[in-house]
């Protein structure tokens, strides 16, 4: 389908944005970059959505519930970054 290399690489990066996620947030305990990490997920959720629209409408279709699930996710997320955020007599990592 004309098109679908271009849409094929947006997929690849915005696997590896979600691949990147899960070792920031539970390997490094990087809180807050995982956070920001979520937001751009969601970015690149929304171009994937976008340049399948393209091909198939279908396949964009698919995509909205884990866009939903991601967004919940960085909800998740952001809460978590707030709850441990250091505390006045906490050094900040």
């Amino acid at each position: 389908a004309p098109g679908a290399d271009h849409a094929i690489r947006v997929f690849l990066v915005h696997l590896s944005v979600n691949l990147a996620w899960a070792p920031l947030f539970f390997g490094a305990k990087m809180v807050r970059t995982a956070a920001l990490l979520n937001f751009v997920l969601l970015g690149a959720i929304v171009a994937t959505v976008i340049e399948f629209a393209q091909i198939s409408t279908t396949a964009a279709w698919l995509l909205f519930p884990y866009g939903l699930w991601v967004a919940f996710a960085t909800v998740l997320n952001v809460a978590i970054a707030r709850l441990n955020r250091p505390g006045p007599r906490q050094a900040a990592i």
